[in-house]
């Protein structure tokens, strides 16, 4: 009797198991799925040269118009304003394209003044993808509003953490996060993710490494079941021996 029962709880084990792991491949397959729908072809502007007023200026169009801003250069350096604002409800967005050494786009923050994060996603239905993010004096991203993408993001060099997510349901995908580090607050921000979000945002492949605090940090979130991550790893955060040349 002892062994009946035994194997009958061994049994309705597994197939939780398997029910919770069918559960979390569709969803992840379904948000793959979303993300695809949130890409507009519409075209607001095609950046070819570093011009930081030409890309600030398609960022404002991105408030009242659906489309997507397509940076077909190696780099865009911001040195006079130190933020890009993402604001209103409308899908738009931002994809790099690859260039001809290989690399994807990189938006470069030069204007040290004040502790703002490079890019603000306040709005909702936004996207960001095939950019590499450095160099801002607070955080690489952050992300306020809800329904937002991020996908194959990189996320480095930046004063505060990479990529931060205040906002609920966002979907943050195959993005990396490394060598973040804020020197003038001992580091206590400076996180691969730092994740305030409660609610359905997603982590799919995603990556920190030599960050100066946490890999990912879950801040004030009561009941983190509802952040689910698939396939994430993080390693060596914490070693202040990375910032000091001593691996290099």
């Amino acid at each position: 009797m002892k062994s009946l029962i035994k194997n009958l709880v061994y049994t309705i084990l597994i197939m939780t198991i398997t029910f919770n792991l069918f559960s979390c491949k569709k969803l992840v397959d379904s948000s793959v799925n979303e993300f695809k729908s949130f890409i507009d072809s519409r075209e607001i502007d095609i950046i070819n040269s570093d011009d930081e007023s030409r890309l600030m200026d398609a960022i404002e169009k991105l408030q009242t118009n659906v489309g997507t801003i397509y940076i077909n250069t190696t780099v865009i350096n911001i040195k006079e304003n130190s933020i890009i604002n993402m604001t209103g409800f409308l899908s738009g967005g931002i994809i790099g394209m690859k260039q001809e050494n290989g690399e994807y786009p990189r938006i470069n923050f030069i204007n040290k003044n004040g502790s703002h994060s490079g890019i603000n996603i306040i709005g909702s239905n936004k996207y960001i993808q095939f950019i590499i993010i450095e160099n801002a004096h607070g955080n690489g991203i952050s992300i306020l509003g809800n329904y937002n993408n991020l996908n194959q993001v990189v996320s480095r060099y930046n004063y505060g953490s990479g990529i931060v997510v205040f906002g609920d349901y966002n979907y943050i995908n195959y993005c990396y996060s490394y060598r973040n580090c804020d020197a003038t607050i001992n580091s206590v921000n400076a996180d691969g993710f730092r994740i305030y979000g409660d609610r359905d945002n997603i982590f799919n492949f995603c990556f920190a490494w030599d960050n100066a605090n946490s890999g990912f940090n879950f801040v004030r979130i009561m009941n983190s079941s509802d952040i689910k991550y698939f396939h994430c790893a993080s390693w060596n955060n914490g070693n202040i021996n990375v910032f000091t040349g001593k691996y290099d």
